[in-house]
């Protein structure tokens, strides 16, 4: 594999008792063999866009409910004031030996996170000695608690997570935990856009549709969904819902298209951050996942580590796309 490297040394001044020593300050390289990348401030950062949910547990179970101060209908009130409580809890819960959390920017109801993965790699000084050296490289994770946006978004590195898919799960997983003991669970999914689901199957043979379908919370993406569809997740307290259209053998599936308005509200709120959907073509083995098909943007590391009140305004209009 080929890498390319680039560094400043400077001398060590405290170390002239003992032998001359010197140690790198600026370093740009790539080593995916040894997951290890230091970034310059004004890199480029991918950043992928994600939509949270939160619900509550259970609704008709009053066993559950006994140590809790609030009632279901008070909960969906309260479950973004609680989210903003289990955000402040990340720094302390978790793993510290493997994971670093930490809080980067408050304000109001949007957050700065750097979530990291402790990692080794092999350095070598100036003499080709080696050493073992930690590295905790990090993604950010921006997140709008705003009740009608609700919008995560995760930076990429693949020296700290493979993909920000992979975190975004890392995540859930913690926040389900902490959310737990406020009656609350939590589902976070990709976005993609509609317009890319509809480039993909256009004029295609289609022999399986799967939709998965997150239970609604926010009636500005919700309205999509059809109403009968709706009251039996609310009756039945489904979380996660999958709906599938398959073809018969030798077949295959028909009006799948924008014009069928069915279809077409399903995937307006899957695109929305409400669900994923599978997709099945004549001929191929491989499933399409539309978590293949993400909304992303881009940033500079600068803007990221910027003054406050350039943040408040950059991550305002981030998780506005």
């Amino acid at each position: 594999m080929k890498k390319l490297f680039f560094q400043i040394y400077q001398k060590d001044e405290e170390m002239k008792s003992k032998k001359p020593y010197r140690y790198p300050v600026g370093l740009f390289c790539l080593d995916l063999s040894q997951n290890l990348t230091i970034m310059s401030k004004d890199k480029v950062i991918q950043l992928q866009h994600f939509r949270y949910q939160l619900l509550p547990i259970q609704s008709d179970q009053q066993e559950l409910w006994a140590h809790l101060k609030d009632t279901p209908e008070e909960l969906i009130q309260k479950k973004n004031q609680y989210f903003a409580e289990a955000i402040g809890k990340l720094e302390d819960y978790t793993d510290k030996k493997k994971y670093a959390h930490v809080l980067h920017l408050t304000d109001d109801d949007h957050y700065i996170l750097k979530i990291g993965q402790r990692k080794s790699t092999t350095l070598a000084n100036e003499k080709l000695q080696e050493h073992v050296a930690e590295n905790w490289p990090f993604c950010y994770v921006i997140i709008d608690n705003d009740p009608n946006n609700q919008k995560m978004v995760i930076s990429e590195n693949i020296a700290a997570f493979s993909t920000p898919a992979v975190l975004s799960k890392y995540l859930a997983s913690i926040f389900k935990d902490i959310l737990q003991h406020y009656g609350l669970n939590i589902e976070i999914e990709p976005m993609f856009e509609r317009k890319d689901f509809w480039r993909v199957v256009r004029n295609q043979s289609i022999t399986r549709l799967n939709f998965t379908v997150i239970r609604p919370n926010m009636a500005r993406i919700s309205k999509s969904l059809p109403k009968a569809f709706r009251a039996a997740v609310e009756e039945t307290n489904s979380h996660k819902s999958v709906i599938a259209f398959n073809a018969p053998e030798k077949g295959v599936l028909e009006n799948i298209n924008e014009q069928n308005e069915s279809i077409d509200g399903l995937v307006q709120y899957a695109a929305e951050g409400g669900g994923h959907i599978k997709i099945k073509m004549q001929g191929k083995r491989k499933m399409i996942d539309t978590a293949e098909l993400p909304v992303k943007s881009e940033v500079t590391q600068i803007e990221l580590e910027g003054s406050v009140n350039a943040l408040i305004k950059f991550f305002k209009e981030l998780t506005k796309l």
